[in-house]
């Protein structure tokens, strides 16, 4: 069994690297990186922080790019469809075959993030002042980009291996020998007058590590909507989770703020409306469930709905309640329909990753010190995110003949 985990997961790892998008999206990575400090050149300002700031972003936006596309092509229900029920005919379990493809892919996406990062340190490194850019390590860096796709050129021609599967490995390795070659240089050369005014070097790679560790969890987020969606749906809800992770605060305010004696009315109003909507909803999830069990859930949430619905549109008293001295208080649908805007808030908060969590560059930037104890954290809550995820991807692709 182990065996076969291992085999799963080298095919999925070799199949997200030899995507033509892969390479794409690392190649342009490195590039808009390595070209940040001579942008930063013209900033009436300090560079680096502009360049670390960038270099951050870019990190985390091709790194979500690249979970995204690569989770949702790994596990899109018309590829990957065939294929999995060809491995389950074998014995191998569903949480085997889906925890070595997960494995895959986030071994694939720590190559990608590893590549932008060390990226990210050599153009903070080659950041002098303003107007000034070390050209040594400008010339290592760029020269490292080549190299790596000579080399996979030649490996292209010579041994018929994939290309984009060789430049991504290759370019890892050499942008990593560039910065290891640059940080020495930095320490035997006295004239080399470079340092970091933001904190320590290792304070930068503790925010890198936790950008990682976002695009961990949107690997897993892909894979496991990708499982019962197709590649442009499951593209489309992966961006639209990966937005609200960005404002999931503000939408979790927005909610509890809401005034329930309003929607009540609002309910009241459309009545009608939102009755046909929970027809075309009703009829929709019919048709997408195959078993009894689902089908009786369906139908039991959608007679709690209409009752809802009715209890709202029976009129003002169902809404407002009146004392014996005449003034009006809320009802005791009122009161039930703030309390699941409240439920769904907290419950929604609680399952959208907050992606504002893993952004410490205004801290890097700002002089202060990440502590170890909050790099723990993330990364129990990473290990126990993709965990989830993992489990619902299971809990899916179990179903996936239905």
């Amino acid at each position: 069994m182990l065996r076969a985990s291992l085999q799963i997961a080298r095919h999925s790892f070799c199949e997200c690297l030899r995507q033509p998008v892969y390479i794409v999206l690392n190649l342009s990575a490195v590039t808009l990186i390595g070209i940040q400090p001579m942008i930063a050149m013209f900033v009436f300002s300090d560079p680096q922080k502009l360049v670390t700031d960038c270099a951050l972003a870019s990190i985390m936006w091709f790194g979500a790019v690249t979970a995204v596309l690569s989770g949702c092509h790994l596990f899109g229900r018309q590829d990957s469809g065939a294929a999995a029920l060809l491995v389950l005919s074998k014995p191998i379990h569903r949480a085997t075959y889906v925890g070595a493809k997960i494995a895959g892919l986030l071994a694939a996406l720590a190559v990608a993030t590893w590549t932008s990062s060390v990226a990210s340190i050599l153009s903070i490194r080659m950041t002098m002042s303003q107007f000034e850019v070390d050209r040594g390590v400008l010339l290592m860096y760029f020269a490292a980009v080549a190299l790596a796709c000579i080399i996979a050129a030649v490996r292209n021609f010579t041994h018929r291996s994939s290309f984009p599967e060789s430049a991504s490995i290759t370019l890892a390795l050499t942008m990593t020998i560039s910065a290891v070659s640059a940080c020495i240089i930095a320490v035997t050369d006295d004239s080399t007058a470079w340092q970091y005014r933001y904190g320590t070097v290792q304070n930068l790679a503790a925010a890198i590590l936790l950008i990682s560790l976002a695009v961990q969890i949107m690997g897993a987020v892909a894979a496991s909507v990708a499982i019962r969606l197709r590649f442009v749906n499951a593209v489309l809800v992966c961006s639209g989770i990966f937005g609200v992770g960005l404002i999931s605060d503000y939408v979790y305010l927005q909610m509890i703020n809401l005034d329930a004696l309003e929607v009540a009315e609002t309910i009241r109003r459309n009545a009608v409306t939102v009755i046909v909507a929970l027809l075309g909803l009703w009829v929709w999830a019919v048709y997408r469930t195959c078993t009894f069990g689902r089908k009786a859930f369906v139908h039991a949430t959608f007679v709690a709905s209409l009752l809802a619905v009715a209890a709202c549109a029976l009129g003002p008293s169902a809404v407002t309640a009146t004392d014996d001295r005449g003034s009006r208080s809320q009802s005791a649908v009122v009161v039930a329909i703030d309390s699941s805007i409240r439920l769904a808030a907290a419950a929604g908060r609680a399952a959208t990753p907050n992606w504002q969590l893993f952004w410490m560059a205004d801290s890097v930037i700002a002089g202060r010190t990440i502590p170890a104890s909050y790099l723990a954290a993330a990364m129990a809550y990473t290990t126990c995110a993709i965990i989830s995820l993992a489990a619902l991807a299971f809990l899916l692709i179990r179903s996936q003949e239905c």
